[in-house]
């Protein structure tokens, strides 16, 4: 039987280097007695960085990280392996370990802003949320309920202010006491020894594996950017922190060459395209009074 990797990502997710000792490997899988890669869990993508290899020289082999899986508590670490390195992975090699801590923190600024949302959509609304994404490009959510448009500036609103206050997230291993009275979302029965629950004061209490920001205030701000049916209920589509920040950059600098190429300001574009429209809908009926009377 295997034993289950220690899960150094459970406390620690600020710190991206750590030390391992080889388990196995199997082709371009290795299994570490214990590792910060967070697998692919929950709708969420795996970790990525690099393994350090001793060379036997003094030096290092880095070997790419390029996927993280979990099957029956056992992390799967699947790098590039290069068939002169394999005779050096033998059980007991210490590797040295460093994750790609800007891809995490991206994700851990997504993830969080969507237990805010998740959270303020289940205390109005009693919605559950049944679906989780996460990906380098999207971030959405599925909800059991229907959401109107109107609802939506409220629900970003309320989310933004709970960014600004700057609220701590905590992370707990309830005992099994402690869970006979603890209320909180989880969209599947978790085994009581491997509860762990994410709680933002006042906002959410909920079941996750995932790391996470420390304070909301580490999110910067969140966008709601689509609304769509979804099975009965709603699909948001979220953007946060630095991915928030490049789809307002990349809009306004579209709306600034749309002014532009207007001859006008930014904010007068809507008039502009009014008039355009009425223009050439005119245009348009001119030439087939034009046609019928040639």
């Amino acid at each position: 039987m295997n034993n289950p990797t220690i899960k150094l990502y459970d406390k620690n997710i600020s710190d991206p280097s750590f030390t391992a000792s080889v388990l196995r490997h199997e082709g371009g899988v290795l299994v570490l007695d214990r590792t910060a890669f967070f697998p692919e869990a929950g709708g969420q993508l795996s970790d990525r960085g690099a393994l350090y290899l001793p060379d036997g020289k003094g030096g290092e082999l880095a070997l790419t990280v390029t996927d993280v899986q979990i099957e029956d508590g056992v992390i799967l670490h699947r790098v590039t392996l290069p068939q002169d390195v394999m005779s050096l992975l033998t059980p007991g090699t210490m590797l040295r370990g460093e994750v790609d801590m800007a891809r995490r923190f991206d994700f851990m600024q997504q993830h969080t802003a969507e237990h805010i949302i998740s959270g303020i959509v289940h205390a109005r609304f009693g919605y559950d949320n049944v679906g989780f994404r996460l990906s380098e490009n999207s971030c959405t959510m599925d909800y059991s309920g229907v959401l109107a448009p109107e609802q939506i500036p409220e629900i970003e609103l309320s989310a933004n202010r709970a960014i600004w206050d700057n609220l701590p997230v905590e992370i707990t291993f309830p005992s099994e006491e402690e869970q006979k009275t603890l209320v909180y979302r989880s969209k599947k029965e978790i085994a009581s020894d491997e509860l762990r629950i994410v709680t933002i004061p006042g906002i959410d209490t909920c079941a996750c594996c995932a790391p996470h920001v420390a304070r909301t205030g580490e999110i910067g701000l969140v966008k709601i950017i689509r609304l769509q049916n979804w099975k009965g209920g709603v699909r948001l589509s979220i953007a946060a922190g630095a991915r928030a920040l490049a789809l307002f950059t990349e809009e306004h600098d579209m709306i600034t060459a749309l002014a532009r190429s207007l001859s006008t300001s930014w904010e007068n574009i809507p008039d502009r395209f009014t008039k355009l429209r009425e223009e050439t809908r005119g245009l348009k009926r001119e030439i087939t009074t034009l046609r019928k009377s040639l």
